[in-house]
This record gives structure tokens, C-alpha cells and sequence, in this order.
């Protein structure tokens, strides 16, 4: 038992080990090559830096538990948010664009695998190169995966754990797998604000709550139950303005 103990303990120190000189060597250049061209880094001990990126804007939020490959190939414009869990593969480019925000576990693919007339099994040798654009304004749910090609237009709203597999219209909603389109934006409403520059990067935090009138009808016995006092439901009446 205690031999097995010493060898046990000798192969975790050998792995760690490895990949510590995995994460060291990826930021020279000949041994970028050597891995594939890309940086690997643990995705929860890795916090990036705007110098890490193509370019990267003022105000932009990368949270900690964010996966990148490639990032020499990611243009991220300002106020942007990347939340944590979110993995990009960015070898066939990416872009970001401004107060866009990206929901937790968010995954992205930018690269994909040949595989008609090619020379191997499962997929050829070539991988083939579809960028990911996503606009200004887009607000994308937990969970979403968008596969790489898509053009995401502006202000559009991407619904939690969808699968997008084609663009997405400018304010267009879309939600499911595959994601459809369920409705738009008041695109008046979103034009006048912007004329405002009534725009908020998704990195702000909000502690403001609103109780909608549906959810006071369907849950009126159990709200106190969660916290909210006769105070709290009489101040979250009014709500938002323009809904």
C-alpha cells in the first residue's frame, strides 16, 4: 500500500509538472509552433490582459474561468463582458463588439474539420477557417453555443442554452436548438437610447428587482416566503417604464 501510495504521489507531481511547462513554453514563439500555434492555459487560474488579445477596449471585463485558444485571432471592442466558464476557440477568428456580453459557459468554435473527400477518418488534415462576429449590444444567455460562420447582428438577444448554428438578424430574439427567431426588439426604443448614449456595459452589477404583474398573480402566497416584504412588492410595482 505504501509503494502504491509513493508512485501515486510521483505521477500526480510528474502531470502537474508538465503542465506547468506546457503553460510556460506556450508564450515563446518557436514552441507556440510546436503546440499548434495556440496559448494553452489552465481556464481557471488564467486572468487575461487587454495585451494578451488583437485588441481589446477600454472598460471590457474578462472574468476569471475563461478558456481562450488563439488569442492573437480576438478583436474585443470596449464595455464588452465575457463571464466565467465561457470557452473560445478562436483560431478562425473572433470579435466581440461593444457593451456585448457573453453569459457563463458560453462556447464558441471558430475552426472546423474537413471532412468530405478527405485523405483520413474521422476528418481530413485542413481545418476549415469561419470567423464568429458578434456586434455591438448583444446581450448572449448562459449556455449558448454558437457554431462557427455566425454573424450575430446588433442588439440582438440570444435565450439561455440555445444552439445557433446560422446569423442571427440585427435585434432579432432568438431562442432553442437549433435557435429560431421568437421575436424582436422595440428597435425604436433601442435607437432612441443609443442616440442617447443611454448604453450600460453587462459588467454592472444592478440591484434593482422588479416583481412583474404575472409573476405577483402566479406567486402572491410565497413571495414573502423568498424575502420580499410588503414594501419591497409595492416599490417593484411601477417597473420599467416602457414595458
Amino acid at each position: 500500500m505504501a509503494l502504491r501510495g509513493t508512485i501515486s504521489r510521483r505521477l500526480r507531481n510528474m502531470h502537474n509538472a508538465s503542465r506547468l511547462l506546457v503553460r510556460i513554453l506556450s508564450w515563446f514563439r518557436l514552441s507556440q509552433a510546436l503546440l499548434g500555434g495556440h496559448r494553452y492555459y489552465s481556464q481557471f487560474e488564467h486572468q487575461y490582459c487587454p495585451e494578451d488579445f488583437r485588441a481589446c477596449g477600454e472598460g471590457t471585463v474578462i472574468c476569471k474561468g475563461v478558456c481562450f485558444l488563439s488569442t492573437n485571432r480576438v478583436t474585443i471592442g470596449k464595455c464588452a463582458y465575457i463571464a466565467p466558464g465561457c470557452y473560445i476557440h478562436a483560431g478562425g477568428g473572433f470579435h466581440l463588439g461593444d457593451y456585448s456580453g457573453l453569459g457563463a459557459g458560453t462556447t464558441i468554435i471558430t475552426i472546423e474539420h474537413h471532412h468530405a473527400g478527405a485523405e483520413s477518418i474521422p476528418f481530413g488534415e485542413l481545418r476549415l477557417v469561419k470567423p464568429v462576429y458578434i456586434e455591438d449590444y448583444v446581450w448572449v444567455g448562459a449556455n449558448v453555443s454558437i457554431l462557427p460562420g455566425v454573424r450575430v447582428g446588433e442588439g440582438a438577444i440570444l435565450g439561455l442554452g440555445s444552439v445557433v448554428s446560422r446569423d442571427v438578424p440585427a435585434m432579432a430574439i432568438v431562442m432553442g436548438n437549433p435557435a429560431q427567431v421568437i421575436g424582436h426588439r422595440n428597435q425604436k426604443a433601442f435607437e432612441q437610447l443609443k442616440a442617447q448614449g443611454a448604453a450600460r456595459s453587462p459588467a454592472e452589477r444592478s440591484d434593482k428587482l422588479w416583481i412583474p404583474p404575472l409573476t405577483r398573480r402566479k406567486y402572491a402566497a410565497i413571495l414573502k416566503e423568498f424575502g420580499f416584504d410588503e414594501q419591497d412588492y409595492v416599490a417593484y410595482k411601477r417597473g420599467p417604464g416602457h414595458d
